[in-house]
């Protein structure tokens, strides 16, 4: 024996429900904000990502993740056809670095325009209380982010520095070993060295760095001008807050 409603019996039961106020179809306020500073975040990461490749075109540098891994494989014992090689990976990198800029600034009008379009949905939508509170706490969470990303640039612009004043910006080395073949690379491009050792140099070297235009990309170094027993120390309190942090629950931001 086989049961199912009919038409009318459906019709008769949902009926028996009542008008509802349609809460299921309102806008929700607090999506639409995230949505937004989402958007926004996006505009902060293109600007912030064009202006540090331009600085680095003008300094003539290329970042490690735009660093070409090719090699001379044929005429590596030759000191100036090794130069030719990495002039033209460094020309490349750099016409990388333009396009990406170019195609940013293509982009940024119109993420602007979405997020504009956005806000002013959000304006209608909510009461003025409601969107008081709400922008007040985007633009806290927008500076926040602007400060974490600068800060992120910032020293990889600097390590970027450093490698360039320790002869390590390729994992290839026109100088050949007893044997006929490259000097070791640490797989990251650093010269095989202690990593201690490095950071001291890099910090008590003067760095073209200080020389940028942009200020968030400056900084200061003072913080790295330590011992080398600081230095390992420092480096058993990162591991330490590495496993601590894996662990950590995000912030509500909403």
């Amino acid at each position: 024996m086989t049961f199912a409603y009919t038409d009318e019996d459906i019709t008769r039961i949902t009926g028996m429900i009542g008008q509802t106020d349609n809460f299921l179809n309102q806008p929700d306020i607090m999506i639409d904000f995230k949505e937004l500073e989402k958007t926004k975040r996006k505009f902060i990461a293109y600007e912030l990502h064009a202006q540090t490749l331009g600085e680095y075109v003008k300094c003539k540098r290329i970042p490690r993740g735009l660093r070409s891994h090719l090699r001379p494989t044929m005429f590596s014992n030759n000191e100036q056809f090794c130069n030719k090689w990495e002039a033209i990976l460094n020309k490349c990198s750099i016409d990388l670095m333009v396009a990406i800029i170019e195609e940013i600034h293509k982009e940024l009008p119109k993420v602007s325009q979405s997020g504009n379009e956005m806000e002013t949905k959000l304006r209608n939508q909510a009461s003025p209380q409601v969107f008081t509170e709400g922008k007040r706490k985007l633009a806290d969470h927008l500076q926040s982010f602007r400060m974490e990303l600068q800060a992120r640039k910032r020293t990889k612009f600097q390590r970027d520095a450093a490698d360039y004043e320790e002869g390590a910006v390729y994992r290839w080395e026109t100088n050949r070993n007893d044997r006929g073949g490259f000097q070791g690379r640490d797989p990251r491009g650093f010269c095989n060295k202690p990593r201690e050792m490095r950071r001291i140099r890099a910090s008590t070297e003067t760095s073209d760095s200080q020389d940028t235009s942009l200020p968030f990309l400056g900084g200061s170094q003072s913080s790295l001008t330590a011992d080398p027993e600081d230095a390992n120390e420092g480096a058993a309190s990162t591991a330490r807050n590495k496993q601590h942090r894996q662990y950590k629950r995000r912030r509500m931001r909403w």
